[in-house]
């Protein structure tokens, strides 16, 4: 038997496959080929399940007067990439519109100088989120 379960870190999903003999593992790992013969003529593969989320690029991080980021999201749509201070404070809208499906844009930010602190940054596009954190130098 096949199941496909949600990966508890929600980052994409997993494949397990128990035997006749109570083998329960990954789909090509019990004892004796069928499984793995099995996952293959079903054409299911942990691989082509695990879903894909939007990427940024911050550079450079650490930061002084300018950041460069990379955004390429893996769905269409409206989006935006802001930025925060650590007290959860938005302090800046970077990116506010549309994204294409894989299209890689680069955005320049020009950091004025009372913002040169640690942030952190936020890309939402969809049901998509994507944060890290900006080093700032004095």
């Amino acid at each position: 038997m096949i199941k496909i379960r949600k990966d508890a870190g929600g980052d994409g999903f997993s494949v397990v496959a128990t035997n006749g003999s109570n083998c329960s593992s990954g789909a090509t790992t019990c004892g004796d080929n069928s499984l793995a013969s099995a996952n293959q003529s079903s054409g299911i593969s942990a691989q082509s399940l695990k879903l894909e989320s939007s990427k940024v690029l911050a550079a450079p991080n650490p930061f002084n007067s300018r950041i460069r980021f990379t955004i390429q999201p893996t769905v269409s749509g409206k989006g935006s990439l802001e930025l925060y201070n650590l007290m959860g404070q938005k302090v800046a809208t970077v990116f506010p519109g549309y994204v294409q499906k894989g299209q890689v844009q680069t955005i320049e930010y020009n950091v004025p100088g009372t913002q040169r602190t640690n942030l952190i940054y936020l890309f939402r596009v969809g049901d998509q989120r994507v944060s890290g954190k900006l080093l700032g130098l004095k």
